[in-house]
């Protein structure tokens, strides 16, 4: 019997030595996440923090409405990686409406120094990232953007 408990205390042993998932996966670097936390000021981004975790950075669904186009570019100004994100500027105010009692009136407003947080992936390549806003009066999807400004990556 404690011949028994010796094999199972060293199998326990041994096997505590071995690398875990949770550790395996703080060790690969070869997915991670830029964080990017931007603010507008005056019409132009600004980053104003930015970290960096492991992780893959998930799909999104197409933006309603407004709609920023985001694209992480190497120093060539080639496209990288790209992807479209609500855009953080406006904001739907409701407010009660006086002419119709049961009702609500909606209103979009420009919010001009918006904050928020991008997650774009680590390329090694990325130098930059470079904001788009659909031209005002072009149909939805109609593939017109103009440039807001870019901000210069952190290299991690």
């Amino acid at each position: 019997m404690r011949r028994r408990a010796g094999i199972a205390v060293a199998w326990l042993a041994a096997l505590s030595m071995l690398p875990t998932p949770v550790a395996l996966a703080q060790t690969n670097d070869s997915a991670r996440i830029l964080f990017l936390h931007v603010q507008w000021r005056e019409g132009t981004p600004v980053l104003q923090d930015w970290s960096v975790r492991p992780g893959h950075v998930k799909p999104r669904a197409a933006a309603d409405g407004a709609a920023l186009r985001v694209e992480v570019q190497d120093d060539a100004g080639r496209t990288l990686w790209q992807t479209v994100v609500p855009d953080p500027r406006m904001r739907r105010l409701e407010s009660h409406d006086p002419a119709q009692r049961d009702r609500a009136a909606a209103a979009r407003v420009i919010v001009e120094n918006a904050e928020f947080t991008l997650r774009v992936p680590v390329l090694r390549e990325a130098r930059r990232v470079e904001f788009f806003a659909e031209e005002t009066g072009a149909a939805a999807g109609s593939g017109r953007w103009r440039s807001l400004g870019q901000l210069k990556l952190p290299i991690p």
